[in-house]
């Protein structure tokens, strides 16, 4: 299973969802076997939740889509009140390597803030899953 903190970065108003998943994105290694992916909320963000998945702007949200019918991600799944957001990754094969860049949201306080914010450079750096 890959665990994904999720918070809230205090700094940039309005606030953004951080994921912490290091320079490089989610690296996911090849395997025959399906993988876990875990987000759950902490810190500050840990007395919110995840928008639900079937709002009009879902707490999770693909900005690169994943190859229809290729069958590499499940549905996702809210779990904890909330609080956690889970999902299958299925790499077997080169057929399944790719990157896919998402956005989550997360409502905390009665206020939803998302994913996706500023880098050094001036461009907007979303959250990854890099399948290997």
């Amino acid at each position: 299973m890959t665990l994904l903190k999720v918070s809230l970065d205090k700094t940039v108003t309005p606030f953004a969802v951080v994921v912490d998943e290091g320079n490089h994105g989610t690296q996911m290694r090849r395997d025959p076997l399906p993988q876990t992916i875990v987000w759950q909320l902490t810190a500050d963000a840990a007395s919110g939740n995840f928008v639900p998945l079937t709002a009009a702007e879902p707490g999770f949200e693909w900005l690169t889509q994943p190859p229809p019918g290729a069958g590499i991600f499940s549905d996702l799944h809210l779990e904890d009140n909330g609080n956690k957001l889970k999902v299958q990754d299925l790499n077997p094969s080169a057929a399944s390597t790719g990157e896919w860049f998402y956005r989550l949201r997360v409502s905390v306080g009665g206020t939803v803030y998302h994913s996706g914010r500023l880098s050094l450079g001036g461009t907007i750096r979303d959250p990854i899953i890099v399948n290997r």
